[in-house]
């Protein structure tokens, strides 16, 4: 187990529009930010209109941030990376608004 005070921890959360990183090290009192980005990918693309199915070029721009960000990650010196995916969507025709959760452990 690591010292808590060598420890770095990054968070990727996958969302309906976007791919957030945060870089972070725990600090008296709180946490320490080394690095926050956002890439926009447009993940749900067209699911506004009906669609019911991710489009293949909107999950290769998520796969491909999230990639990068793995990489940025572990060069922040990341020992655990968590992605989480918190996309909303819209059920038809009720078109009821729920959010999905999930929770994948890179390293």
């Amino acid at each position: 187990m690591e010292d808590g005070n060598n420890f770095i921890g990054a968070v990727i959360e996958v969302g309906t529009n976007s791919v957030k990183l945060l870089t972070a090290k725990p600090e008296a009192g709180g946490i320490k930010t080394i690095r926050y980005e956002r890439i926009i990918t447009r993940l749900g693309e067209g699911l506004s209109l009906g669609g019911n199915k991710l489009l293949p070029a909107a999950i290769g721009r998520t796969v491909e941030a999230v990639m990068n960000f793995k990489n940025r990650a572990l060069s922040d010196g990341a020992s655990a990376i968590v992605v989480i995916l918190s996309l909303i969507h819209i059920s038809e025709p009720t078109r009821l608004l729920s959010i999905s959760y999930a929770v994948f452990c890179l390293k």
